[in-house]
């Protein structure tokens, strides 16, 4: 991701513009749960504007998906049609997935971030309960 030629653009653009018109800076919406290393990602861009947040498990961690199975009393069918992309099961409850929920909200906190965080969950995990076991383990990281 070339953040310069974003900023590049920005400035030609704002350039552009009659005196009394701001174009604002580029902004990103991180979607932490897709990212191989959601802390690079973070590194890269700074302070996002918004953030998309869900567990992902190699489709490899066996043990680890057995174990999401049983805690959530759901089958092997479902699980297999939250593969995305190839090899990775997505959309899990975030406190679920292979990346370190308390280093994460670590480094958004470090970035200054104070804006929204959207569970993204795949159907089987859009109970009340799971709701609130997500939301006790960002307040448990740290938020």
């Amino acid at each position: 991701m070339d953040i310069a030629k974003f900023e590049k653009a920005r400035a030609d653009l704002q350039r552009e513009q009659p005196e009394d018109v701001e174009v604002p800076s580029v902004q990103f919406t991180i979607d932490l749960g897709h990212a191989p290393n959601p802390l690079a990602m973070l590194d890269i861009v700074g302070c996002p504007a918004h953030v998309h947040l869900h567990g992902a498990v190699p489709i490899t961690e066996t043990n680890r998906l057995q174990s999401i199975r049983d805690k959530y009393g759901i089958g092997d069918d479902v699980l297999r049609g939250l593969e995305e992309p190839p090899g990775e099961i997505q959309h899990l409850p975030p406190q679920d997935g292979q990346h370190d929920l308390g280093r994460m909200v670590d480094t958004l906190d470090s970035s200054g971030y104070g804006g929204p965080v959207v569970l993204e969950l795949a159907p089987p995990f859009r109970t009340s309960e799971t709701l609130r076991k997500s939301v006790d383990a960002l307040r448990t990281a740290g938020w």
